[in-house]
């Protein structure tokens, strides 16, 4: 072990992969060899990238087994106090198996390693170990992004678990929200298992998050199968929700229109209870042919909803809101309709009537004469008064 300080360093771990190269390079670094087993050991690593990288201070451990032929058969990675953004730019020079490159070049991973132990068996055999905060990937085209996530993890390449939390968790799927969404609250137990070729299943066995907008929990399962959409089996419970929040946290699925009208039309209110089923391939969403389900209620209390534009405002409304597979409804218990800010209940009868006209499409006169026709709506005019009137109204 000895104290190093390099410049223009060039690496090979394998005859088949590229040199990791550092313009600066310095640390303590140690090197063992027991049997075919080579061990780099390096404390308060310090480096620079060509392209400018630089790594905070980390303590790295790498073993590897080369064969007569130079070619990795086993590797074992062990380091506290590690960069991602770094690890990344590195990483096509480690030995890894395929499919991890494939997997870092997809997800672009960042954040911050407090501890990871990785060992590499051959093959697509591995296990991995690790404890990682406000860490992040790049969404994929089945899979969301996010960032600002905390925890620890536990793997191989059969089955894994997590422990997950975070304060201020973003997350991107386009495939299922129209917009990011945010959450100041989660925590969360997972776990994953292979299943069938090349798939996995991943379970959440707790998950409880929370916002402005709301609070709650989520369980359930997704399953991946090879050239298949994800196949959902969640449920969801909030315990609080702000109603004028809710078309933030539709599916993409829903139709645009109905989209559109809560957007605009729900206003105010609260949500004392929600319960979200989705259970069906991701890709057959809102399953109008039965391919699977896709229920929210939502009991509405003290709503606000504006119905459409021009006509009055109901508030205080209680009673459920539904969304199932593609469709929406409400049924309210009891709510309050507002005229100019006044509730219909203080008006009179002859009140409301001065407030609305109807006017027909087809054109058609009573019994009687043209004249009686024209005083009908007002019957105390004067002769002259019905001939002024028909006079204004002559088409010319």
């Amino acid at each position: 072990m000895g104290d190093v300080k390099l410049a223009d360093v060039a690496v090979s771990l394998a005859d088949d992969l590229p040199d990791m190269k550092f313009d600066r390079i310095s640390g303590r670094l140690g090197w063992q060899r027991t049997g075919q087993e080579q061990t780099y050991d390096v404390q308060q690593l310090r480096f620079v990238t060509p392209d400018g990288r630089s790594a905070e201070p980390a303590n790295v451990k790498v073993s590897f087994t080369p064969t007569a032929a130079g070619r990795i058969t086993s590797a074992r990675v062990q380091a506290d106090h590690l960069r991602l953004e770094t690890l990344t730019a590195l990483s096509g020079t480690v030995p890894l198996p395929h499919q991890m490159h494939d997997w870092i070049t997809a997800f672009n991973p960042h954040g911050f390693i407090e501890h990871i132990d990785f060992t590499w068996l051959g093959s697509e055999r591995f296990k991995l170990m690790a404890r990682f905060r406000d860490v992040g990937m790049s969404p994929t085209r089945k899979l969301p992004g996010f960032t600002g996530l905390n925890g620890e993890i536990e793997a191989d390449q059969d089955r894994g678990s997590a422990k997950l939390n975070s304060a201020a968790l973003h997350l991107r799927y386009d495939q299922v929200f129209r917009q990011p969404l945010d959450f100041s609250r989660l925590a969360a137990d997972l776990s994953w298992t292979s299943v069938a070729a090349q798939g996995y299943r991943i379970s959440v066995e707790r998950c409880e998050l929370g916002n402005q907008d709301l609070d709650g929990t989520v369980e359930g399962s997704l399953t991946w199968l090879p050239g298949s959409a994800p196949v959902a089996d969640i449920r969801a419970h909030l315990s609080r929700g702000d109603g004028a929040a809710v078309w933030r946290y539709l599916p993409r699925q829903v139709a645009d229109d109905a989209y559109a009208w809560v957007k605009r039309g729900i206003v105010g209110g609260v949500s004392p209870d929600t319960r979200l089923i989705l259970r069906g391939p991701l890709d057959k969403m809102p399953f109008d042919h039965g391919e699977g389900l896709f229920e929210v209620d939502t009991q509405l209390k003290d709503g606000v909803l504006d119905y459409a534009p021009g006509w009055p405002r109901i508030t205080h409304v209680n009673g459920l809101l539904t969304f199932k597979d593609r469709g929406m409804s409400i049924r309210a218990d009891s709510g309050d309709i507002l005229v100019d800010g006044q509730d219909i209940r203080d008006f009179t009868r002859k009140d409301l009537r001065r407030m609305f006209a109807m006017v027909l499409q087809d054109t058609w006169l009573f019994n009687g004469t043209v004249m009686e026709n024209i005083r009908y709506g007002r019957a105390n005019a004067s002769d002259e008064q019905v001939i002024a009137a028909a006079k204004a109204a002559t088409y010319r």
